[in-house]
């Protein structure tokens, strides 16, 4: 009975603890756009971060005589953007003969957290790729549109070549390889019964086109590259039909840590920016106690911190 108290104390505060924690842990394994931007947690809505461009890659004139100044490295080279995060949130109400009803069935305040929670990740990854997509977002000669009969779909045409030449692209302007790579599902379906990748795995034990092979092809000892593929789709209310989020393109890019979280100044193509504490979740009562709502909220923004480090291929599928 104490802790029941206690739990509906702090139940009237707004922040439901137990149902944050669950959020915070939750992940939708078919949202990916966090290889290619991965979260950075900040502790202001505000901000400024790094954009990098070839400052690593100078060669300075490091050697100091003896009793003379450490050589400065210029300013200049260094410039900064700024971010400006939005909270996002969803609301759902359950009357108490609901929750009454569900009782020996489901957690209904679970169940209704993590169906906020989706919604909110579906907004999240959409609101990436539409930034991932657009050509505006890589540096210019960084987007390849392929032409009728060049596509993946094409039985003359080798992807893995496309994709390697598109990687060289990027080492020539960094110097690094990209090493996170996202197919939409459309390509890597295509991928999966072109004759020049077939030909290429006939002798590998699997024999069939995976992410795992996909990588191998394109990795080498000092750069594992990591490949995912995009299987998020959304409901079109137009159409009445469900669409994929990342449809025919290949994403790559360079990311200093590898398909995890970074600092925000460590090297990445870019960044989705997250205010530290979030998600959270608020549960209220009505004044009768009758009806109960959960909401849940996210703080976030997805910049781009080094153009020149990613890579986009577009239309590769006929």
């Amino acid at each position: 009975m104490g802790l029941g108290i206690k739990r509906l104390d702090s139940l009237k505060l707004g922040i439901d603890p137990v149902l944050t924690n669950l959020a915070q842990r939750y992940e939708n394994p078919a949202f990916v756009s966090n290889l290619i931007l991965p979260d950075v947690m900040v502790e202001k809505q505000t901000g400024k971060y790094p954009i990098f461009g070839k400052e690593s890659m100078m060669v300075y004139e490091t050697e100091r005589a003896l009793k003379s100044p450490v050589k400065e490295m210029p300013v200049e080279d260094w410039t900064f953007g700024s971010f400006n995060l939005k909270e996002q949130a969803l609301e759902t109400t359950i009357d108490h003969l609901e929750e009454e009803s569900a009782r020996d069935i489901i957690d209904i305040e679970t169940y209704y957290a993590e169906s906020l929670m989706d919604s909110l990740l579906l907004g999240k990854e959409y609101t990436a790729v539409q930034m991932l997509t657009n050509s505006t977002s890589y540096a210019a000669g960084n987007v390849t549109t392929l032409g009728a009969g060049s596509e993946f779909t094409v039985d003359t045409v080798d992807p893995i070549e496309i994709i390697r030449d598109s990687m060289e692209v990027v080492r020539s302007k960094t110097n690094q390889l990209p090493n996170t790579i996202v197919l939409g599902h459309p390509t890597f379906v295509a991928l999966q019964s072109n004759p020049k990748i077939l030909e290429k795995i006939k002798y590998s034990q699997i024999g069939v086109v995976t992410e795992d092979l996909i990588s191998a092809m394109l990795s080498n000892q000092s750069n594992k590259v990591v490949v995912r593929v995009g299987t998020g789709m959304y409901h079109d209310k137009l159409t009445n039909q469900f669409v994929d989020l990342w449809g025919d393109v290949v994403v790559m890019a360079y990311n200093k840590k590898n398909g995890s979280s970074v600092s925000k100044y460590e090297q990445s193509f870019g960044k989705a920016f997250v205010k530290t504490g979030y998600p959270v979740v608020k549960r209220s009562l009505d004044r009768n106690e009758i009806l109960k709502y959960i909401a849940s909220f996210l703080m976030y923004g997805h910049y781009i911190t080094h153009n020149e480090a990613g890579y986009l291929i577009k239309n590769t599928v006929a």
